[in-house]
């Protein structure tokens, strides 16, 4: 994860980029790697590349459910991992009920 993770966007100092858009927690990162003999340089040509790979990373497990919240001036999601709240009748579903409602 560290590789991707830590990836910026060339050419982009936009800091709203930056964020990740509405709607695309469903939907996979579909990423380009490429590898060339030389590190990228203005006015420089990268020449062939060395190799090339497509990698794809999911922002969330399809079994995440959402949640929205709303309380007061209060809004927002509330990600919900596979197999919480929901399953048993115990305290802390009790609490996100009465929280949700």
């Amino acid at each position: 994860m560290g590789l991707l993770w830590s990836l910026s966007r060339v050419g982009c100092e936009d800091p709203c980029f930056n964020q990740v858009p509405r709607g695309v927690v469903r939907s996979p990162l579909n990423v380009e790697v490429t590898v060339h003999r030389a590190p990228r340089q203005p006015a420089v040509s990268l020449g062939p590349a060395l190799a090339s790979a497509q990698v794809q990373r999911w922002f969330s497990s399809p079994e995440l459910r959402r949640a929205r919240l709303q309380a007061g001036r209060l809004r927002g999601v509330f990600l919900l991992p596979a197999g919480s709240f929901g399953t048993t009748n115990n305290r802390s579903n009790e609490r996100f009920k009465t929280f949700h409602s």
